[in-house]
């Protein structure tokens, strides 16, 4: 959902000429939030006021609301709207990252248990281990 949801896209202004952008761009405008005094910036690629914390996404090439980056692995601009996908995104990789890591770790360690019970492994029974299970022995170290 990450993907496809919208981050919080500003929408273009494309009626503001290029004489008032040019106004705007060495104008001042202020918001206040919560009793604080923000300034705003004007964005000449959009031609809008940006609000407190939006800002210009130079791959999508659109302004966002509360933009936190631009995900390469989604392909789309992490923003107000879909934060809480992203985060569920991160939670989900890093969840199958550890499932690997410990599926990948009993199953090099019941190789190595096999074949420390197995008398005809000889004296190098980690090598036998690895040799019959290579994969997890690697994705465990």
């Amino acid at each position: 959902a990450t993907a496809t949801a919208d981050p919080g896209i500003l929408p273009r202004a494309p009626y503001v000429d290029d004489a008032e952008s040019l106004a705007n761009a060495s104008a001042e405008r202020f918001v206040e939030v919560r009793g604080v005094t923000m300034p705003l910036k004007w964005c000449s690629t959009c031609r809008i006021w940006r609000p407190p914390r939006a800002s210009h996404c130079t791959e999508c090439n659109v302004c966002v609301e509360r933009f936190d980056h631009h995900c390469p692995w989604t392909g789309q601009c992490v923003g107000l709207r879909n934060y809480r996908y992203f985060f569920g995104f991160v939670l989900s990789v890093c969840s199958l990252c550890a499932y690997t890591l410990v599926v990948s770790a009993l199953s090099f360690l019941h190789a190595l248990a096999a074949a420390l019970t197995d008398a005809t492994s000889g004296g190098d029974r980690v090598g036998v281990a690895l040799d019959e299970r290579p994969v997890p022995a690697a994705l465990s170290i």
